[in-house]
């Protein structure tokens, strides 16, 4: 069975998410949909990236992952589609897929999506037509244009010194744990660094 996922921060209050299922109504048979999260602080790209990229892989390989976090059309702005790691993500070219996917990861296509016929304000006609084509079968080969660059986010580095460490939450989780972008060799205190409460 295909399985398509998608990630927003439309939240449930407003029609956002229903306008989005909206245009696969019917034409999803055999399809499995999965609501990985819609609760995104709005715009926080770096939280979506951390939820999709902690839960992508365990869907099986074919999985189509929609990402729309801060994707407003503008004549500045790609969509993009990407197949790696035997995954497709569609998403808008804002700096969240390197935070996803990695140089490391196994990229087999990159396309930007030009959907003749769809305009460019109406974002999930375009998400739809590419995302039924890939469960469809088919290739990503002909949604678009290949590209070799993207927006990257700017994530703050941690900072530390032989007092302090200073890092960046990108998530909290329900029960208030705090993911961060600290690494655990930051706090090793082998290195003469001893943890305080």
């Amino acid at each position: 069975m295909a399985v398509i996922t998608a990630t927003s921060d439309f939240g449930y209050k407003d029609p956002s998410l229903a306008q989005l299922k909206a245009r696969f109504a019917g034409k999803l048979a055999g399809v499995e949909w999965v609501d990985i999260c819609h609760d995104v602080e709005p715009n926080n790209r770096m939280e979506a990236a951390y939820l999709l990229k902690s839960t992508y892989k365990d869907f099986p390989k074919g999985t189509v992952h929609l990402m729309l976090v801060k994707c407003i059309p503008s004549q500045f702005m790609d969509f993009l589609c990407v197949q790696a790691n035997g995954h497709f993500f569609i998403c808008a070219d804002n700096g969240i897929l390197p935070s996803i996917i990695s140089t490391e990861d196994k990229i087999t296509a990159s396309r930007k999506i030009d959907v003749p016929e769809t305009a460019m304000e109406d974002v999930f006609g375009i998400f739809s037509r590419a995302a039924l084509h890939l469960l469809g079968g088919g290739s990503p080969s002909v949604l678009g244009p290949n590209f070799t660059t993207v927006q990257r986010l700017t994530l703050q580095q941690p900072i530390y010194n032989e007092m302090e460490i200073t890092g960046t939450v990108i998530y909290i989780k329900r029960d208030g744990t705090c993911v961060t972008n600290l690494q655990k060799n930051y706090c090793d205190v082998s290195k003469g660094r001893h943890i305080s409460h």
